[in-house]
């Protein structure tokens, strides 16, 4: 059974890879290290921008733990309420 404790813990390790500056740097070495002619390619910019945002963190690293989708989108929900743009 999946409990509060690992929701949390996948909500902190979504926002902790979101947001942790050193690792979004290595993130932004790394998209600036593809070749000029596939970074046109849109599934690099969906990559990238899925790396900084916990709620696409959290839905996806929750969908690949648990496999259940519903639980994916609420945790993806909350982490939305949690991180709303001020």
């Amino acid at each position: 059974m999946i409990t509060l404790i690992l929701l949390t813990k996948i909500y902190l390790v979504a926002w902790f890879i979101s947001k942790f500056q050193p690792l979004q740097d290595l993130f932004d070495y790394l998209f600036h290290l593809v070749p000029e002619k596939y970074q046109h390619y849109k599934l690099f910019d969906y990559i990238y921008t899925g790396v900084g945002c916990p709620k696409c963190l959290s839905l996806w690293i929750t969908l690949i733990i648990t496999l259940n989708p519903f639980l994916a989108i609420g945790l993806s929900y909350v982490a939305h309420l949690l991180n709303g743009k001020k």
